[in-house]
């Protein structure tokens, strides 16, 4: 069955509750031990090329990893494993105004600004972002910038500037670094910058980090050394929500599930004021076999209060445990992704469910979905839904509705 896509929350549906800000070393960042190991090992080595690309999605930890490789480089007082943390580089690392740790990342014009935009530009803003949310997405950070609908860039002009600042000597450090977030927006842009990734000044190093690769130069993939992030292991994002959240094992385990590996997505979902989409889901497969209509329209009700975002979640819910249920049904040896205390709804499904009814429900959750984004009127979509779902899995055979309590 085909992996699902998930939509992206916009940055001011709701206050984040959970943050992960940008004081970042290597030891705070979720996960990605294949990619720190190597990292600190060249760095400590001396080894470490002038030209990096991290390549990943920002839920991931991408620029996380990015902020965590520019403080180790310019740390004056490193160990084998992290920067100090506590010296006067790393000070100025953590508030963002090292004199030789510069950034790149996609801004807009300004209001009345006639000249391309710089990084510079905007520069508080960023710094304000890297404190308050660094697993932001690039939706969130055009949000920041009130861009409406302007796309960012990262001008020539900004191009011209990289080539400026990194011919200048250290202000202190041993050594300079860039980091270029988003680079894949360079575009042809990034033809300007071939020769000094190329050839750098000494003690120069230039961090690339990008999420979609087929973007990028190969002029500039050839001229650099790849590192790939991973998705986050369950285990990865639920011991960061437990422990350094605080958060409750059992939901966060949940959350950890339908993140799908990004950290960022399940620290979205937990500012929520509201989760439960588990006994949601639950209760809306019991009401189809039941066919308990009165209860499924006051059950309609209460979900269309709650808002589109926490609607297109509940869908995508939904979806993941169609498809971890069918997994499981195919082989006894799959654990399925599923929250403990929900299996026997997953057995029930596929008592009553094959391939084919699979499919179909999936088709009309997608379908669900794909009309919600578009603003249909939601009672309307989930109640026809519910009706065609019930031909999907009940009509298929004689059930007992009771086996879906747990």
């Amino acid at each position: 069955m085909a992996r699902h896509t998930w939509p992206v929350l916009p940055a001011d549906n709701a206050p984040f509750a959970l943050k992960h800000n940008g004081d970042m070393n290597f030891s705070e960042i979720s996960g990605q031990e294949h990619m720190k190991a190597p990292l600190r090992r060249a760095v400590h080595d001396g080894r470490l090329a002038h030209a990096i690309l991290l390549l990943g999605k920002s839920g991931q930890g991408l620029l996380p990893m990015g902020l965590a490789l520019a403080g180790y480089i310019l740390c004056e007082n490193r160990s084998e494993s992290d920067a100090c943390g506590h010296c006067n580089a790393c000070r100025k690392i953590e508030k963002h105004i090292h004199p030789d740790q510069h950034f790149t990342f996609p801004v807009v014009k300004k209001e009345k600004q006639k000249d391309p935009p710089l990084s510079s530009d905007w520069m508080e803003e960023w710094r304000q972002a890297l404190n308050e949310d660094a697993l932001m997405s690039y939706n969130d950070w055009l949000q920041r910038l009130n861009a409406a609908n302007k796309q960012g860039n990262i001008t020539a002009r900004e191009c011209q500037e990289i080539v400026r600042k990194l011919n200048m000597k250290s202000f202190e450090a041993g050594s300079k670094v860039l980091l270029v977030w988003k680079a894949e927006l360079l575009k042809k842009e990034g033809n300007r910058l071939l020769k000094i990734i190329e050839e750098p000044p000494e003690d120069t190093y230039i961090i690339l980090m990008a999420e979609d690769e087929s973007e990028l130069l190969n002029t500039i993939l050839s001229r650099t050394q790849v590192y790939r992030l991973q998705p986050l292991s369950d285990e990865d994002i639920l011991q960061h929500l437990v422990g350094k959240e605080g958060m409750d094992e059992g939901r966060a385990r949940e959350l950890a599930y339908l993140s799908e590996g990004d950290l960022a997505r399940a620290l979205r979902l937990a500012s929520e004021s509201e989760s439960g989409m588990g006994d949601a889901f639950r209760q809306w497969m019991l009401m189809i076999a039941r066919s308990d209509w009165a209860a499924l329209l006051d059950w309609i009700n209460e979900i269309a209060a709650k808002g589109r975002e926490w609607q297109k979640y509940f869908i995508r819910y939904g979806l993941h445990f169609f498809e971890e249920a069918l997994k499981a049904g195919m082989s006894r040896e799959y654990k399925a992704r599923i929250v403990p205390g929900y299996e026997k709804l997953s057995n029930f499904l596929n008592e009553k469910m094959d391939l084919e009814a699979y499919e179909n429900a999936v088709r009309l959750l997608e379908d669900l979905h794909y009309h919600i984004e578009r603003n249909a009127y939601f009672k309307v979509q989930l109640l026809n839904a519910s009706l065609r779902l019930r031909d999907v899995i009940i009509e298929r055979k004689r059930i007992r509705p009771e086996a879906l309590i747990r």
